[in-house]
C-alpha cells in the first residue's frame, strides 16, 4: 500500500518554506507537507512498513535538511504527563519510570505543551531514535498524545460543555477530557471491544462527576474502526463527531476528496509553532 499526493502548487524549489511531518504507527507510517506561513497542505503520503529501513528508503527521494522545520509523531503506550513547573531534565528518567518501565536501548523524548502547561515524556525504540539521528537530526520528536492533548486543548475553548477525545487503534484507546480549555484526563487503554470502550468512557464520566447528557465525543483513528464506534456510541451520547481538522488549517484545492481524514494527528502539532 502506497497512497500519494502531491499538490501542483508544491515548489521542490522552496523547501525551507515546508513542514515536513512524519508519523510512525505501526504498521502505518505517513509524512506531510506543510506550508509554513499560510498553514496549506501541499503534499503528503501514507503506506505500510515492516522496518525502520523501509522508511529511510522511501524517504530517500527528499532532501529533508532542506527543509525549515521537520517533526517525527510517534505513538506509544508509554508515557507520563508533569507539569512544566515540577519537570527537571536531570531526573526525566526518574519521572518517567515512576510510572512505566523503560526498556533496554529505548531513548526517553519530552515534548513542552506549553498550552496546557504540560511536560510530555516518552520512550522510543532504539531504532526509530537511529534513523532520527540519520535522516532528520533536525526533527522534533513528538508524542501521538500530544496532538491529541492539543486538539481536545482548542476544541473545549469553542464548547460550552466538556469534551472527550477517543483516539481508535486496534487494541487499545486513547481518551483525552477537556472543559473549558482545561486538560482533566489524558491516557491510554487496552480495549478491543466496543464494551470496554464504553466501559472506560462512562467510568471516567463518572469519576470527574460530569454531565454525560451534556458531553461531546470526538473520534480519531482508522477510518472503518472509527465509523464502527461511531455508529455503537450514539446510542449512548447525543453528539458523536469525527475529530475536525484544525481551524487554522488549509488544504491544497487540488487534494482529493476526504484524502486527509488520516492524517489529522500530524495537523495538531502545528499547534506547537
Amino acid at each position: 500500500m502506497n497512497d500519494r499526493f502531491l499538490s501542483t502548487h508544491f515548489q521542490h524549489e522552496l523547501l525551507s518554506s515546508y513542514h515536513f511531518i512524519l508519523n510512525i504507527n505501526q504498521p502505518m507510517w505517513s509524512w506531510v507537507i506543510v506550508e509554513r506561513e499560510t498553514h496549506t497542505v501541499v503534499a503528503a503520503n501514507r503506506g505500510i512498513y515492516h522496518s525502520f529501513s523501509d522508511i529511510e528508503t522511501a524517504l530517500n527521494q527528499w532532501k529533508l535538511s532542506a527543509f525549515g522545520q521537520a517533526s517525527i509523531l510517534t505513538f506509544s503506550e508509554d508515557n507520563v504527563l508533569v507539569p512544566i513547573s515540577f519537570y527537571d531534565e536531570n531526573e526525566k528518567q526518574a519521572l518517567f519510570q515512576f510510572c512505566n518501565d523503560l526498556s533496554q536501548g529505548s531513548f526517553i523524548e519530552t515534548n513542552a505543551i506549553i498550552a496546557t502547561e504540560m511536560m510530555n515524556l516518552f520512550s522510543i525504540p532504539e531504532e526509530l531514535h537511529s534513523l532520527k539521528n540519520k535522516i532528520l537530526p533536525q526533527a522534533v520528536q513528538y508524542h501521538v498524545s500530544t496532538s491529541s492533548i492539543l486538539a481536545a486543548h482548542q476544541l473545549s475553548q469553542q464548547s460550552f460543555h466538556p469534551i472527550i477525545l477517543i483516539g481508535i487503534y486496534q487494541e487499545a484507546i486513547s481518551l483525552t477530557i477537556a472543559d473549558g480549555g482545561k486538560v482533566l484526563f489524558s491516557n491510554y487503554f487496552r480495549s478491543i471491544t466496543q464494551e470496554d470502550m464504553l466501559y472506560w468512557i462512562v467510568r471516567l464520566i463518572e469519576q470527574l462527576e460530569l454531565d454525560g447528557t451534556k458531553i461531546a465525543l470526538y473520534v480519531n483513528g482508522s477510518k472503518p474502526l472509527v465509523s464502527e464506534r461511531m455508529v455503537y456510541l450514539t446510542s449512548y451520547f447525543s453528539k458523536v463527531l469525527p475529530l475536525p481538522f484544525p481551524s487554522f488549517l488549509s488544504i491544497a484545492k487540488d487534494a482529493p476528496e476526504d484524502y486527509f481524514q488520516p492524517f489529522i494527528d500530524s495537523f495538531y502539532l502545528l499547534l506547537c509553532e
